[in-house]
């Protein structure tokens, strides 16, 4: 049997990114060797947690979401406990919770977008070397992907191109990051300058 421990805030917090039906794989958390991985609308955080080798979807239960975000100002954990080789999980929180049913979409050997994550994280792994184009952001996105860090507050790469992933990090914390396209809509958007209306 292998346990995957996660905080109860970390699911609570992670969870607002998912962005998939409940059934889809993007509206599940990934838990993948050691880290956990959210994905929606053209974004993707991802933290170290130090959870053991292997990879599982959790579930977005709407209970068992409602029991992360009661227990997370307490330190609790969700543990989930799976039956290597068969397919079976069950998982219980740090204050007695038991969640009715298996809380893991099962992979098997099917390939799905989500297998692509470091990939699409790896894009990034050179800067930038020249800002090109303007950021276009919804609000909504915005304010999740910065709610999603354990500080609340991110900082970006120095350098921003909109045809590539662009890093965020957390100003604190070193064991999160977000990776997101720049561009949050279709269109062609110059970079912000100040209107030609404005007087100094």
């Amino acid at each position: 049997m292998t346990d995957y421990v996660i905080p109860c805030e970390t699911i609570d917090r992670l969870s607002k990114i998912a962005d998939g039906e409940e059934n889809s794989w993007f509206g599940t958390l990934r838990i993948d060797n050691g880290c956990i991985i959210a994905t929606g609308g053209g974004l993707m955080v991802v933290e170290w947690i130090g959870a053991p080798d292997g990879v599982i979807h959790l579930r977005l239960d709407p209970a068992l979401l409602a029991q992360c975000a009661t227990e997370a100002p307490f330190a609790s954990k969700l543990t989930i406990s799976v039956i290597d080789g068969l397919n079976i999980a069950g998982a219980k929180t740090t204050m007695g919770y038991v969640y009715p049913g298996d809380p893991i979409m099962w992979t098997g050997d099917m390939v799905n977008e989500f297998d692509r994550w470091r990939s699409v994280v790896a894009r990034a792994l050179v800067p930038a070397e020249a800002p090109n184009g303007g950021m276009c952001w919804s609000a909504h996105w915005i304010a999740a992907l910065a709610a999603s860090a354990p500080s609340g507050q991110v900082v970006f790469e120095e350098i921003i191109d909109v045809n590539r992933p662009t890093i965020m990090r957390d100003v604190t914390d070193p064991n999160w990051f977000g990776v997101f396209m720049p561009y949050m809509k279709s269109g062609d958007y110059p970079a912000a300058t100040l209107p030609s209306w404005f007087r100094a």
